[in-house]
């Protein structure tokens, strides 16, 4: 088989997919793409780098949406966009559970998030996890999924400020439950603690040298092949 750049493509179909791309400016690496089967699971994706006369690998979970291979930036190897999948589940069941854009970096093995760097995509998200929890809650579904990923996007953005008093305005106007369950916990507090988590409450003040930083990369499992 025949590999171009241009025969990459992401999420992978059913059943894998090989391909070369140069992620990080140096030599191209060779991304295999894998995808779990079943209707709510999964794509995975391994990425192998020439370092050091072996190629060394690094296995990651992409989740039900998978990874897009763009040139974002239109400038230096290409991102990889994808979605916080610890969104998934996290407050409502699979169907009803909307994640937020996030965008990495491959480097020295790794995918960095960036997500920052590109505000149009991020404020695009906001839009969408905004539009897509206002449309749960119209239909009697459960939007508390898919208002913590709209509040993880404002952060980004640097709008959090913003989250906390929309989120009670609905909780008073009876739009959205005060509660994730009957006598269970509060659900502004459960959201609080799951950004705190992700990392999301940390993220630099705007206007900071360090604003452009995103909530943590993400993790890999290491495997090698010698050349």
């Amino acid at each position: 088989m025949r590999l171009t750049p241009e025969s990459s493509r992401w999420p992978a179909p059913r059943g894998g997919a090989l391909s070369l791309r140069d992620l990080d400016g140096g030599e191209p690496e060779v991304l295999v793409g894998i995808f779990t089967g079943g209707a709510n699971c999964c794509y995975g994706l391994y990425v192998f780098r020439h370092a050091d006369g072996r190629y060394r690998g690094s296995f990651f979970n992409a989740g039900k949406g998978g990874l897009v291979v763009a040139n974002l930036d239109r400038r230096g190897p290409p991102e990889l966009r994808g979605a916080d999948e610890r969104f998934q589940y996290l407050f409502s069941s699979g169907i009803e559970s909307i994640t937020p854009v996030r965008i990495y970096r491959f480097r020295a093995g790794r995918l960095v998030a960036v997500t920052r760097e590109f505000d149009a995509l991020v404020r695009e998200s906001e839009r969408e996890t905004w539009r897509i929890a206002r449309k749960l809650w119209q239909m009697g579904g459960n939007p508390h999924t898919a208002l913590a990923a709209w509040a993880a996007t404002k952060y980004l953005l640097g709008e959090g400020s913003e989250v906390w008093p929309r989120l009670q305005r609905l909780i008073g106007a009876r739009t959205i439950e005060p509660n994730l369950e009957r006598n269970g916990p509060p659900y502004l507090r459960s959201v609080r603690s799951a950004l705190r988590e992700f990392g999301y409450l940390s993220l630099p003040r705007p206007g900071s040298r360090r604003w452009r930083r995103s909530p943590s990369s993400v993790p890999a499992r290491r495997c090698s092949r010698r050349t």
